[in-house]
This record gives C-alpha cells, structure tokens and sequence, in this order.
C-alpha cells in the first residue's frame, strides 16, 4: 500500500492522488485502505516515514565500514561520502517518492513540505558524522551539511530519471563533488588557522577570492584530518 501511495503521489501529485486511486493501484478495497489510514494525510506521513528510514539505513551502515581493530586503517572520507552517495542514487532509482521528495520536485503544497522534512534528515545525519569525526570539527557544521544536503539535492534528479533509469557516468560525480567541497572546506581551514605572518605560500597567489586580498574565511573553520586521504 505505502509503494502504491508513493507512486501516486510522486506521478500524480498530491492533489490528484486519491486514497480511491492508491487503492486501485494496490489492487486493495478501499476500505481495507481505510483501516490502517485515516486519510491521503496519514498516507503521506507513513511514506515520509519510510523514506526518512532509507535515509537513516544509509548512515548506519557507515558503522559497517569502521575497522575491526584499533590497529586498522579508518574508512577514508571518499569511501564514506561514496557509501552515501550510492544508496542515495540507488534509492532514487527504486523508489520514485525518493526522487520527487529529496529534490524537491514538487515545488509547493504538502509534497515539498515532506521533502523539507528529508533533507532535514539527511543534514542531521551529515552533522552527526562530522561532529564524530576525529579531531571533531570545531565550527561549520551547519553551513557545511546544508551544502553537502543541496549538492546532492540538485544532481540526483539529474542522475536518475523519471523512470528509475540511472546514468551511470553521472553518477560518480555526486561523490566527486560532495568530496570536492569538503576538500576546499579543509583547505580554507588550514588557511585560516595558519599564522598570520606565514604567507610564504600565499604569496605568489593571484588577487581575488582566493588570493591575499580575498574574503576572511571568518568562523567558517573545520578541522578536518579525516579528509586529508583525498
């Protein structure tokens, strides 16, 4: 039933989805509907639910890649921002509500509330990974995950499609970027913890937003030695 109402609402919209309609299509009475959902509204919140899970299972299994011994090598950010990224495109390509609500589709109405609601989720779950991180990160989180959450936003629409079909030279660059942002994130906060007389590497830089005379990195500053694999 949830497969079907998600269906209806990323195809129909949640205007034109009826609770008559999801029924037909899960080849369900509509009364047997009607007994575990009170209405489209508590149809709409379980499929949020259950998207909002696939989002958590996506992190979780982040534990799955810590080594088994002290003595091992970390998981290097690459291969946990890929994890991500991988259940990410592999959701969207499954599931059509996925899709339609993480990006944002369905510009107004109850549809892109919900996707408000995912991508909160999936923030949250950014910010945990970087508070645990090892130095932990001393600011930015929240500016640094709503990035990383608008990144992958905005390419996974362009990476599957309305049919599931996932393009699969596309793919690998929403682990690409989201890496490559988290690398100028370290190297501005290097930048801005050096010492003020030590400019013998910046120097011979150009002028401009990233030169001498470019913006102060301010309190935008994370200590991030976990990504200096990349």
């Amino acid at each position: 039933m949830l497969d079907a109402a998600e269906a209806a609402f990323a195809q129909q919209g949640y205007e034109r989805a009826s609770v008559r309609s999801i029924a037909a299509r899960a080849e369900v009475p509509k009364g047997s509907l009607d007994q575990f959902f009170r209405n489209k509204e508590a149809l709409l919140d379980a499929v949020v639910a259950d998207i909002a899970e696939e989002i958590d299972r996506a992190f979780d299994e982040l534990g799955d890649l810590q080594p088994a011994s002290e003595q091992a090598a970390q998981p290097s950010l690459i291969s946990m921002v890929g994890h991500v990224c991988d259940r990410m495109v592999d959701a969207a390509a499954r599931r059509p509500g996925f899709r339609t609500l993480f990006s944002g589709l369905a510009a107004a109405g109850p549809l892109a509330e919900a996707g408000t609601v995912l991508r909160d989720r999936y923030r949250t779950h950014v910010e945990d990974v970087m508070a645990e991180a090892e130095p932990p990160a001393t600011v930015g989180f929240l500016q640094v995950s709503i990035v990383c959450t608008e990144i992958t936003r905005g390419l996974l629409p362009r990476i599957v499609d309305e049919h599931g079909e996932v393009d699969r030279v596309l793919a690998p660059e929403l682990t690409i970027a989201v890496t490559s942002y988290l690398a100028s994130v370290r190297d501005r906060a290097e930048s801005a913890h050096r010492s003020p007389g030590d400019r013998s590497d910046r120097d011979d830089r150009p002028d401009g937003p990233d030169g001498p005379d470019g913006p102060d990195c301010g309190d935008r500053t994370w200590h991030t030695s976990e990504v200096t694999t990349l």
